[in-house]
């Protein structure tokens, strides 16, 4: 992202606005000065992680992608973030006439497990999550009162999915969505008809994280995220989609 907003832009160029948890942020592309020093366990794995946070990002597919469609590109990630939390980030936090200014806007939405939730918690966002989180007090109450079923973490995530698309129409951008490493459903995808801006179409509903199972891709931290070349394969494989299905 320019560092003043619309400093690189030549009135004609397009933009990507990238959301989604750790996987869109770009965790895993630690140097690997970063990597040795933790394997030999000169730092530890939060020391590691605070590091890596100002490499994170560069490595990330949101880069990857904008390098090959030659564009600019915004990347909201955030880590843990849940699903739900993008459309806040998005829409309240970061609403901007970017059409004023790009000719054509593409907003990318990698969704995380849609088990995590999301409130306003001291003018900012806090997200929980179910897997690391279950003992808190927040997250039992939401297991036993709200999220009677899996389909009830998927409604969430839909209302999400919806006030974006939504907002990407009264905006004039183009709206896509796709996981990181939660494989959708038909179920899912049916409750959510958004067929022809749907990457788990053209993906038989696989997640993005089997593209990347495999050592060469894979982060040497074991933080279950890619490297750098995972990244960069996963934004070819969406390059491929896009331009497969005729997107742009």
């Amino acid at each position: 992202m320019p560092n003043n907003y619309y400093e690189r832009i030549d009135g004609k160029k397009d933009l990507i606005i990238a959301l989604g948890d750790s996987w869109t942020a770009g965790e895993g592309c630690y140097t690997d000065k970063i990597i040795d020093d933790y394997l030999s366990k000169k730092i530890t794995k939060e020391e590691a992680f605070d590091l890596g946070r100002d490499v994170f990002g560069p490595d990330g597919w949101p880069d990857a992608l904008a390098k090959l469609m030659d564009c600019d590109h915004i990347n909201l990630g955030w880590g843990g973030g849940a699903n739900t939390a993008m459309a806040k980030r998005l829409i309240d936090q970061n609403d901007r006439d970017h059409k004023g200014h790009y000719e054509n806007v593409y907003v990318i939405f990698l969704l995380s497990d849609p088990t995590r939730i999301n409130f306003y918690s001291g003018a900012g966002l806090a997200s929980y999550n179910v897997g690391t989180g279950a003992d808190e007090p927040i997250m039992k109450a939401y297991i036993s009162s709200v999220m009677k079923t899996c389909q009830d973490a998927d409604l969430e995530t839909i209302h999400a999915l919806k006030c974006i698309d939504y907002y990407c129409q009264a905006k004039g951008y183009k709206f896509f969505y796709g996981s990181a490493f939660y494989n959708l459903d038909n179920s899912f995808n049916a409750l959510f008809n958004l067929y022809k801006q749907n990457f788990h179409n053209f993906m038989d509903y696989d997640s993005m994280v089997h593209l990347t199972d495999t050592p060469e891709l894979k982060s040497r931290m074991n933080c279950g995220h890619p490297n750098q070349k995972g990244y960069k394969v996963i934004a070819e494989q969406m390059h491929r989609i896009i331009v497969d299905n005729k997107w742009i």
